[in-house]
């Protein structure tokens, strides 16, 4: 069986997107053939083919219980597609009626309302539930206008996310979704380079336009407003619609008219190029030997771009008569990307000259029932040192340097194969707990049949995203050495990860230093696992694994930065932060301190002020068993 397999992008809302097309006023009121082999068959065969493939065997939920989700799915397919489409702000009459569980029951739509109903009880296959879905799919038909067709995609894309209910990474993809998801994994797309914010009734406002790209090159600037595509009115369409207009085939052309403040308005005639996504950014930390290198996404360019920042950052510190002595490598709230990807970066940071074999990552149903395990130096022959001293010049010096993994809570997938992968008594993940999403996800192209596309089919219409296996990180009890070796402050030493090779989900990956912020409430959330536990047993996780030691901001420089506080800290520990304001619920941007960084590089070289101090872990559950168990004293 032939398939696409990646390591999903962080799906982290459980509904796959989708994208309904309006029909013509005449296809709408055309009566349409009573032929529902073709959407019926789709729904059918792709739970069939998520029943074969899915990790947990089985799907949890009866196909009479999936025909009911299917059928909200339809209705809110229906509500959706008004609200998206209203040719005004105004009130559209569209509700989404539930029951006491929150679950949709019925869609109101002016004085009209449209009952899913129960699922009939002779459901027992989900070919049965054809005829209760044409049901309820041909009143919002006649109600919003929506192909038939598009609606039981809705319904398959309903039933496939909810198919196992512990699982929230699985679901049918219509076509230009499907397009979309692999666009973002591939990391390139043929389109003019320009990220746009668009409302329904409102034109497009270009927010960033990227240099050497088709809009720059056409005159394009941040802020212009562009009111029609190859001209037609962009008003009432979608963000998800006006992107697919501006993206093609490289070589192609789109005609945008452009409005700018005080001038007239034009046309600007772009040919669209091939967009690569920046997926590595990276800086020498000024008056520091340590690089930065933050890794936004896992797509194809990753590894590429990876080397070619180390390498910059490098040549800059020769430049300034330095030395590289350590690398931050930074997975913040990355949602993750393509499993060789992971593994390509994981096997860079693993010293490839060490006598002992370390597994990077294994995938599998459960450590016992392995489908592939991939081991240091089996991918490439040369790790980040090596690289760099090939690269530098002849007269300059490079020695080995440590490196050092920082997370947080949106770190996800890719992300945590290459912390876990890593993760060593001489390589320290800082940050807090990391997302917990420990499964690897197959994308199997589909026809319009839901069936799995072969060699013979020529059209590829939607795509089946299902949880196939669990990655587990690490090499397990052995912990081979790594690039240079980390120093902490004197007294401490970080001991060997005792889950390495465990799964991740649910658990997250444990950071050997988790920092604490001081404010108690982003504290406990930020260490606490945003995926559920549910499809592997807790043993096979890291659930029972505890940070070693704690870094702390001190009291100056917690939360939001005063400009006197900010000239007190090194201009690249100080970030933007969108928080929430207690007082009026309103959501600001203020300066913070970066807080995962400031402990890693406080961690190998004395910074004036301190920013930050380090502790041994105590666990707040513990400490609170014990105070609980304590005697009463004796008066």
């Amino acid at each position: 069986m032939s398939r696409i397999m990646s390591a999903a992008i962080a799906a982290l809302a459980a509904s796959p997107l989708l994208l309904i097309q309006p029909e013509t006023a005449n296809a709408r009121t055309a009566p349409e053939p009573i032929d529902t082999s073709e959407r019926c068959q789709l729904y059918s065969n792709t739970l069939i083919l998520m029943n074969e493939v899915h990790i947990n065997g089985s799907l949890v939920l009866s196909p009479k219980e999936l025909a009911q989700e299917a059928a909200r799915g339809i209705l809110e397919a229906g509500h959706n597609y008004v609200i998206e489409h209203a040719p005004t702000n105004a009130d559209h009459g569209s509700v989404l009626n539930k029951d006491g569980k929150k679950n949709i029951i019925s869609w109101t739509l002016k004085d009209k309302t449209i009952e899913a109903g129960d699922a009939p009880e002779n459901i027992r296959t989900y070919a049965d539930s054809c005829a209760y879905l044409n049901s309820v799919a041909y009143q919002v038909r006649e109600t919003a206008g929506i192909p038939i067709f598009n609606l039981f995609e809705a319904a398959t894309a309903a039933a496939t996310s909810k198919a196992v209910p512990k699982d929230h990474h699985s679901g049918y993809l219509p076509k230009r979704a499907a397009e979309d998801m692999i666009a973002r994994t591939r990391g390139d797309f043929g389109g003019i380079g320009m990220e746009l914010k668009k409302e329904v009734g409102q034109p497009i406002i270009a927010e960033n336009v990227m240099e050497d790209n088709p809009a720059a090159k056409g005159g394009i600037l941040k802020g212009d407003k562009i009111t029609h595509i190859d001209g037609n009115s962009v008003l009432y369409l979608t963000s998800d619609e006006v992107v697919a207009l501006l993206r093609g085939t490289k070589g192609s052309t789109v005609k945008l008219t452009v409005q700018r403040d005080g001038a007239e308005p034009f046309d600007a005639t772009l040919t669209r190029d091939t967009i690569v996504q920046k997926a590595v950014t990276g800086f020498l930390l000024k008056g520091t030997e340590i690089g930065v290198i933050k890794i936004s996404t896992f797509n194809d360019y990753t590894t590429r771009q990876f080397l070619d920042v180390a390498e910059e950052i490098a040549k800059e510190a020769y430049l300034q008569g330095k030395s590289i002595k350590h690398f931050s490598i930074r997975v913040e709230d990355n949602p993750g990307g393509l499993l060789p990807q992971a593994k390509l970066i994981s096997d860079l940071l693993v010293n490839s000259s060490s006598t002992l074999v370390k597994r990077l990552v294994s995938t599998g149903k459960s450590p016992t029932d392995l489908s592939d395990e991939t081991y240091a130096d089996t991918i490439l022959s040369y790790d980040l040192y090596e690289h760099i001293k090939r690269k530098a010049p002849q007269d300059a010096t490079i020695t080995p340097f440590t490196i050092s993994v920082l997370q947080n809570g949106g770190s996800a997938s890719a992300s945590e194969i290459v912390a876990g992968a890593v993760q060593s008594s001489t390589v320290p993940v800082i940050g807090t707990r990391s997302y917990g999403k420990g499964t690897v996800q197959y994308v199997i192209p589909l026809t319009k049949t839901g069936k799995e596309l072969s060699a013979e089919d020529n059209v590829q219409h939607g795509s089946l995203r299902v949880t196939a296996e669990a990655f587990f990180p690490g090499s397990g009890p052995v912990n081979a050495p790594t690039i240079g070796g980390f120093t902490l402050p004197e007294g401490f030493n970080m001991p060997g990860i005792s889950s390495a090779g465990k799964s991740n989900l649910g658990s997250g990956i444990v950071p050997n230093i988790l920092v604490v912020t001081g404010d108690e409430r982003d504290d406990i959330e930020r260490d606490r696992p945003k995926e559920q536990p549910g499809l592997l047993d807790p043993g096979m996780t890291r659930a029972d694994e505890k940070p070693t030691y704690t870094c702390t901001v001190r009291e100056p420089y917690r939360g939001p930065l005063s400009e006197e506080i900010q000239k007190d800290i090194p201009e690249q520990l100080v970030i933007p932060f969108l928080k929430k304001d207690s007082l009026t619920g309103e959501w600001k941007t203020v300066k913070m301190l970066d807080a995962n960084l400031a402990c890693d590089v406080e961690a190998r070289a004395e910074t004036e002020p301190s920013l930050v101090e380090f502790d041994e872990y105590k666990d707040p559950q513990a400490a609170s068993v014990q105070q609980q168990e304590a005697p009463e004293p004796k008066l």
